[in-house]
């Protein structure tokens, strides 16, 4: 995304599918803002969105409510995948 940016593409926005192993991972979200921080992300540009499963989500609310709340500070969009399939 950066060198797409850095050639000009400026309005395009990324949508990423996030794996359920990746959401269970301890570190995923020190690992989100290492990457963030690697590509030099401008969250002014509001260019990334996050894809979570509807599935994963309900499993364990409480910790999903306060990852999406971390997902939020560092101005990510966040989209319910595959929403009323399970």
């Amino acid at each position: 995304a950066r060198l797409w940016r850095d050639q000009g593409l400026t309005r395009l926005k990324i949508s990423v599918n996030v794996s359920t192993r990746q959401l269970r991972e301890p570190d995923f979200l020190q690992r989100v803002q290492r990457i963030l921080q690697e590509g030099k992300y401008d969250p002014a540009t509001n260019a990334l969105c996050l894809e979570i499963t509807e599935s994963e989500v309900m499993k364990n609310v409480g910790r999903t409510i306060e990852m999406l709340r971390e997902l939020k500070r560092l101005r990510l969009s966040i989209s319910v995948d595959d929403f009323g399939t399970g």
